[in-house]
């Protein structure tokens, strides 16, 4: 409890009283900290909305649509072409074992050229290595796939 000065009367108050024992005038408590953090946040919000109705983003480009519309066929965490993958789990003997290193691709004409590079089990029970490329459509349906290499047995 600390002791300050009325703001009337100059008289000596308790920071807990809610009116001045000489004077009688209302004493104007501070706001704490957290209700200034709050006000802060709420001031930046309505200023980045505020922003953003006057000065809205650009439209997207025709080749950005395209990128958007070819990367939402690719998972974001593992950058595998989904259709891809189960096809490829559909082929192996364990698929369960199925473990993505790596995809590229690249979009030519109309069709994806995809390689993936995957760890799954044999038949025997080693993993191995895979290299997978193949073609895709942009609607993300596996055309045809063009080769299949055996990288190294693990």
């Amino acid at each position: 409890m600390a002791i300050k000065n009325c703001s009337e009367c100059n008289g000596k108050v308790s920071d807990q009283a809610e009116k001045c024992p000489h004077c009688g005038a209302t004493l104007i408590k501070k706001s704490g900290c957290i209700t200034q953090i709050v006000a802060g946040i709420l001031a930046l919000t309505a200023i980045a909305m505020w922003n953003n109705l006057i000065n809205p983003p650009p439209p997207k480009t025709q080749e950005q649509i395209r990128k958007e519309g070819i990367e939402q066929y690719f998972d974001p965490f593992t950058g595998e072409h989904r259709a891809l993958t189960n096809a490829i789990k559909q082929s192996l003997n364990d698929p369960e074992s199925y473990s993505h290193d790596k995809t590229l691709y690249i979009e030519n004409g109309g069709v994806l050229f995809i390689t993936t590079t995957f760890r799954a089990r044999n038949k025997h029970g080693g993993m191995s290595s895979h290299e997978i490329t193949a073609t895709t459509d942009l609607q993300g349906n596996v055309i045809e796939i063009k080769s299949h290499r055996i990288l190294n047995k693990l």
